[in-house]
């Protein structure tokens, strides 16, 4: 057989395999019928704009993830002056002189001049001078010191209080704890060597 015809033969074969070959569901070979290379653009289009949109929404979850987790951190030896409204956490090791409406989690070794309202805090070795408010809790260790009203759900005290402490849930202060103002909670655990000056009201009894 000449090279000619075999190459006819093979062609032929070929055409033949690819009248009874589907391509996809929107476009195929029937007979001598042509590709039509608009709908397989269009077909190919679409599934890329789907896999775009399908990364994209990966990422932007990722990034929300991401986001819910970072942290505003004001250095040691920083000093910042104005109000901070953030969803994200907050740590301080430095001094912040403003009022602070935090979504997150909030870290103070620094000082504060200003009112708070967190979701919740830590305050270590600090020094406020504002009022507090926390959603959940509140932990104020020994040697720091909040000058200002407190609201909290629940609170852990080892620190100084100076104004009036409002807790909706329990309420432990530690030896080291010493509050001047009134107390209102719904359970007390108070520790031998805590002092606690002013009047004192426990609306329930503990059940936490």
């Amino acid at each position: 057989m000449k090279w000619y015809e075999k190459q006819k033969k093979l062609y032929t074969q070929n055409q033949e395999e690819q009248k009874n070959t589907p391509f996809g569901d929107r476009a195929s070979i029937r007979g001598n019928d042509a590709v039509d290379h608009a709908a397989l653009s269009a077909a190919v289009q679409e599934s890329l704009k789907s896999q775009n949109e399908q990364l994209q929404t990966g990422k932007n979850d990722e990034a929300e993830s991401f986001k819910s987790k970072e942290t505003t951190v004001i250095q040691e030896h920083t000093t910042l002056q104005g109000d901070m409204n953030t969803e994200d956490n907050i740590t301080i090791h430095g001094v912040f002189i403003g009022n602070i409406s935090c979504g997150g989690d909030l870290t103070i070794s620094g000082s504060v001049k200003g009112n708070i309202s967190c979701k919740n805090a830590v305050i270590q070795q600090a020094k406020i001078e504002g009022d507090i408010v926390c959603d959940t809790h509140l932990e104020i260790s020994q040697g720091s010191c909040v000058h200002g009203n407190v609201n909290a759900k629940q609170i852990l005290c080892g620190g100084q209080i100076i104004g009036d402490t409002r807790i909706e849930g329990k309420s432990q202060f530690l030896a080291s704890s010493a509050i001047s103002g009134d107390i209102q909670t719904q359970c007390l655990e108070v520790e031998c060597g805590a002092v606690l000056q002013g009047n004192l009201q426990v609306q329930a009894s503990c059940s936490a």
